[in-house]
């Protein structure tokens, strides 16, 4: 049925049963919405008929609503209201024994330890970040510094590039005759 049919026999409020979904005939396990229509049935993006019905938050097409008399709208809800009252009442949920009362307890602690190794996991984390970005402002520093006291071509002891140059100062260079006393 096109938009423009269904909204010249249908307006909108028309008792309609909605299948979102699968329709009966394809599963046994349809679920049937005994509804209204609630806006007029217009194309949705990918083209196809569409209607919003109420007591559903997406549209369903219009191959999967029929449109239904008031009487037997109003028969179908009057039995639905019936089956929902006919339902029993779930059961009061019962107190918890101990030993299941301990096993709850176990897994709430179990969790807490895990969270609780995950953030100081974290905050290890960070720490270490903090003192790498730390050295790395110091080295920077120190490199400053030595070059500022040298005064010889320091010599490169490799050209690796997987592992971290280090340059020689001459024998005579400032730089080799830093020690810890000379620092303090």
């Amino acid at each position: 049925m096109t938009v423009e049919t269904f909204n010249r026999l249908h307006p909108v409020g028309t008792p309609v049963f909605a299948y979102p979904g699968f329709r009966p005939e394809v599963a046994s396990d349809a679920r049937r919405l005994v509804t209204r229509t609630r806006t007029a049935a217009q194309l949705s993006a990918s083209g196809g008929p569409v209607v919003w019905v109420e007591g559903e938050g997406s549209y369903i097409c219009l191959t999967h609503v029929d449109p239904v008399s008031e009487d037997v709208w109003e028969e179908a809800r009057a039995a639905e209201v019936a089956a929902a009252e006919s339902e029993p009442v779930t059961a009061v949920p019962q107190p918890i024994d101990e030993a299941r009362l301990a096993e709850i307890q176990r897994h709430v602690d179990a969790t807490r330890n895990w969270s609780l190794g995950n953030l100081m996991a974290r905050e290890l984390l960070v720490e270490v970040q903090r003192l790498k970005a730390e050295l790395a402002d110091f080295s920077g520093r120190v490199n400053e510094l030595e070059s500022r006291l040298c005064n010889c071509e320091p010599v490169r002891e490799h050209n690796d590039y997987r592992r971290p140059a280090f340059y020689q100062h001459a024998v005579g260079c400032p730089v080799n005759d830093l020690s810890e006393e000379a620092v303090r």
